[in-house]
């Protein structure tokens, strides 16, 4: 006759982990239209739906669930626009007197050669001769940084790069980071360390040898600046340095939401 000795029943990690600290674990993936609950008492929250008597999950992501109420978190999440943002985007494609800018929305924005400083900063009149000439000022795939004037009914945004500190971006390093992490604040345009860093609303992040204030809005390419990248003190410490420091900005700022939301949904209950 065989002994058997086993030990005490293993205590699964998930069920002395508070609720809202596990956020990876496996079974609170769920993607959309996943079944979460079946009943008329558990309360729909945002990135969940009802369906009759049903809750299902309207986004993909991780099912946060405090008592009744059901959320879904999203992975990731699209810019939401408001006027006076700066934004940060690519040119996505050359249409008539006007260019279409990638700017990590739902759809591309709007920037009209009536809303952009020409080469030497003169305001005047676009005509046909600016029309043709638009392919040498911004082509696709350049950088730009620019300011949301107008968002239009169907949600389409509209662009302008009048101001002088607004235009073409020359070499530098695009980070990109959640727009959710950026907070409002007064100036979006900083020097640190003799680098500028432009900060995007959009999420979207422009690293370079120093930030453009010249009068042609940046379609002249100022060449020496860009030789300046090959010093190593700036393209091997100063640089990655703040790209570094923006990295861990991002996590520490993404922590920080979680627990503020977490906070914010304990006293909501």
């Amino acid at each position: 006759m065989s002994i058997v000795i086993t030990g005490p029943p293993a205590v699964r990690g998930q069920s002395i982990i508070p609720r809202e600290e596990r956020l990876n674990s496996r079974e609170d993936v769920v993607h959309c239209g996943q079944l979460l609950s079946v009943g008329t008492d558990v309360m729909s929250g945002h990135g969940t739906i009802p369906i009759g008597d049903k809750l299902a999950a309207s986004v993909s992501g991780v099912k946060v669930q405090y008592s009744r109420l059901f959320l879904v978190e999203p992975y990731k999440s699209k810019y939401v626009p408001k006027i006076g943002d700066v934004v940060v985007g690519r040119i996505a494609s050359i249409q008539r007197a006007r260019w279409k800018v990638d700017v990590n929305y739902r759809m591309t924005a709007i920037l009209h050669l009536n809303n952009v400083n020409l080469p030497g900063g003169e305001l005047r009149r676009k005509g046909l001769e600016d029309e043709v000439a638009m392919s040498k000022h911004l082509l696709v795939g350049d950088m730009v940084s620019a300011e949301v004037q107008q968002i239009r009914m169907r949600g389409q945004l509209q662009l302008h790069t009048r101001n002088l500190k607004y235009g073409k971006l020359g070499q530098g390093i695009m980070v990109k980071v959640p727009p959710s992490l950026v907070k409002p604040q007064k100036e979006y345009m900083h020097e640190i360390y003799g680098v500028g860093v432009i900060i995007g609303c959009n999420g979207i992040i422009w690293i370079s040898p120093a930030l453009n204030t010249d009068p042609d809005g940046g379609y002249n390419t100022d060449f020496t600046s860009v030789k300046e990248l090959a010093h190593p003190e700036i393209s091997s410490v100063l640089v990655p340095r703040i790209t570094d420091m923006i990295k861990a900005e991002e996590k520490r700022r993404a922590v920080e939401k979680d627990r503020e939301e977490a906070a914010r949904k304990r006293r909501a209950l």
